[in-house]
């Protein structure tokens, strides 16, 4: 969605790699869906800016 139909405001709770790099940034254990909710609210509008830091985040 973010590449192939270029939305600007895309965090996908299913993305592993995603809920992964917020684990790593915000230093939790695990990360419930209310926080994930919090955390996406947060980068809107540019939730798909803040997808591509949190892919590179994670692959660390």
């Amino acid at each position: 969605m973010i590449f192939s139909m270029e939305r600007p405001d895309v965090v996908s709770w299913n993305d592993l790699a995603i809920r992964r790099g917020m684990t790593r940034l915000y230093h939790h254990k695990e990360l419930t869906k209310e926080q994930f909710l919090r955390y996406k609210k947060r980068y809107s509008p540019y939730g798909s800016v803040a997808s591509l830091y949190l892919w590179a985040i994670s692959a660390e």
